[in-house]
């Protein structure tokens, strides 16, 4: 006799005014990643042909237009400060890469290097992004043009996020013990120094 437990997820990208949560706007079905375009847009995650792909809407459902195409898995969609490109993840080379295209789809341009990067954060002011290797727990940084690849940190650390003033990062740390307490470390953007550890309330996270 075998007793299995089989669940599904199923989740939904939502929009409504801060003040009026509960009069939430259901959209599409998505997930894996939503960021907000200065023009308005929303760019978001489908799966829709079983694969990942890079999509975006108006607030009011219409306008919806797909981005990526392919067999690859594309998600993680940040949109440049400035509204013109968004930055993501793609596996279409095999391993995880950042890219990054037009916010209509188009010059789609890989940046990392065969190391491949995951979790992208875009700085403020456009010029950077920290980002974490595929296969390892080592935080880097590269010009959103691709160049200028170095580590970010000596610290372990996955999910990086740069500060508003681009002055720090923080980022989740995992206990070196294996003990699944996790904390928020936060390093300075330039040099990669320590400036403060935060415990996680709980065990454990998630992405």
């Amino acid at each position: 006799t075998l007793l299995a437990v089989q669940s599904h997820n199923n989740f939904f990208l939502y929009v409504g005014d801060t003040d009026k949560v509960d009069n939430a706007k259901q959209l599409i079905k998505s997930y894996r990643g939503v960021s907000w375009a200065k023009n308005g847009k929303i760019i978001y995650v489908a799966n829709t042909n079983g694969n990942d792909d890079i999509w975006s809407v108006l607030p009011d459902g219409s306008q919806n237009k797909q981005l990526t195409f392919g067999d690859s898995t594309d998600f993680l969609p940040r949109v440049s400060p400035n509204g013109d490109e968004i930055f993501y993840v793609s596996d279409q080379t095999g391993e995880n890469h950042i890219w990054k295209m037009k916010l209509d789809g188009s010059s789609q341009i890989r940046l990392t290097d065969e190391r491949g990067g995951t979790c992208p954060s875009v700085s403020f002011d456009g010029n950077w992004i920290a980002y974490n290797l595929t296969k390892e727990e080592t935080l880097w940084k590269i010009n959103t043009d691709g160049t200028e690849k170095k580590p970010l940190t000596n610290i372990k650390g996955i999910r990086p996020s740069i500060s508003p003033n681009g002055e720090m990062v923080a980022f989740i740390h995992a206990s070196d013990d294996k003990s699944l307490n996790a904390k928020i470390v936060l390093v300075n953007f330039s040099n990669g120094e320590e400036l403060k550890r935060i415990d996680v309330i709980g065990k454990g996270f998630s992405s």
